[in-house]
């Protein structure tokens, strides 16, 4: 449920954040919104199938790199000069699903 009320949060201020500071539309944003979707499913799949069950990599780890990650993504989202940048920091964040 937290999970569920951060995303909704999340997307709220990413979608006021760009419309001001990329001046981007609605249908700009909904591209960039389902591109992250598809980056989540993606690093959803190979956190889960690669990492968990080939590698055997210890959840603790996997919620350290997680967390890491989202920081890390933030940071580049507020700094973010550019669309390009702005996607960049989705693209790190993969580490965290």
């Amino acid at each position: 449920m937290i999970s569920f009320v951060e995303i909704i949060g999340d997307k709220g201020v990413a979608y006021l954040f760009t419309r001001v500071k990329f001046n981007w539309n609605e249908v700009q944003f909904s591209v960039y919104s389902t591109t992250t979707m598809c980056i989540n499913l993606v690093g959803t799949f190979v956190t889960l199938g690669i990492v968990v069950r080939k590698f055997g990599v210890d959840d603790a780890l996997i919620g350290t790199v997680a967390t890491t990650g989202k920081l890390l993504a933030q940071f580049i989202y507020v700094s973010a000069t550019s669309p390009v940048v702005f996607y960049l920091g989705e693209l790190l964040s993969v580490c965290q699903k």
